[in-house]
């Protein structure tokens, strides 16, 4: 997380990286995120929120890269911010992992009576 203040006017703008993996395509339009992938399609809409999602180029990595932007950001958009990624990460995660969730059954022992 980054966040720059401007001399002139001390606007804080606080812009998070998304890493989107080469099985995703990730599409937004006024808010609405959308995450396809080989298990299926995501949408999300946060309409109660003021961000933007943009591009930005990684350097090392050589490749173009999704990040989330706001601004005039205090402590609790900071933290607003870090859950829109999240979301967006776990909406990721959704559509390329396969979770597999067995349920354990417990052991019961069974005492006879005696009399």
């Amino acid at each position: 997380m980054s966040t720059r203040k401007t001399s002139l006017s001390q606007i804080t703008v606080t812009v998070l990286p998304l890493e989107l993996t080469v099985l995703v395509t990730f599409s937004q339009k006024a808010r609405n995120v959308t995450v396809e992938g080989p298990r299926g399609k995501l949408i999300r809409k946060f309409k109660h929120v003021t961000f933007e999602i943009i591009e930005s180029y990684d350097k090392k990595a050589k490749k173009n890269n999704k990040s989330i932007r706001t601004w005039l950001t205090n402590r609790k958009l900071k933290a607003r911010t870090r859950t829109i990624a999240s979301h967006i990460k776990n909406m990721i995660n959704g559509v390329v992992n396969v979770i597999i969730h067995t349920q354990t059954e417990p052991n019961i022992q069974r005492v006879s009576p005696s009399i």
